[in-house]
């Protein structure tokens, strides 16, 4: 099941860059915004078991991670650990069910 983290709204890209490479994840893609699609960064595992979707939502003020795979929690703890996210664990549901739903990620459906 796929996983939101949801980043202080103080990280930068150079913070992204960082969380990546302490995570173990290499870059997959870059997708640039365009109307109705917010800019996206796309992160994996050398293997493949996880992959990570940086969404930055400019319209809603949103800047959030969708982690998906079976080790989406370690990756999630480590991104938390790179970005200070105290606990991603704690987000809500609904609100968790609503980033996810409003993303419409690269690589994800």
């Amino acid at each position: 099941m796929a996983m939101v983290l949801a980043l202080p709204a103080e990280t930068t890209r150079d913070g992204v860059d960082d969380a990546i490479r302490a995570s173990g994840l290499r870059l997959v893609n870059l997708v640039a915004a365009a109307p109705g699609r917010p800019r996206q960064i796309a992160a994996a595992l050398p293997d493949g078991s996880c992959v990570v979707s940086f969404v930055d939502d400019t319209s809603a003020s949103l800047l959030y991670a969708i982690v998906d795979g079976p080790a989406s929690e370690s990756v999630c703890d480590a991104l938390a650990r790179s970005l200070g996210v105290r606990d991603w664990r704690s987000l809500d549901a609904p609100i968790r069910d609503a980033l996810f739903a409003a993303a419409q990620p690269w690589g994800h459906k």
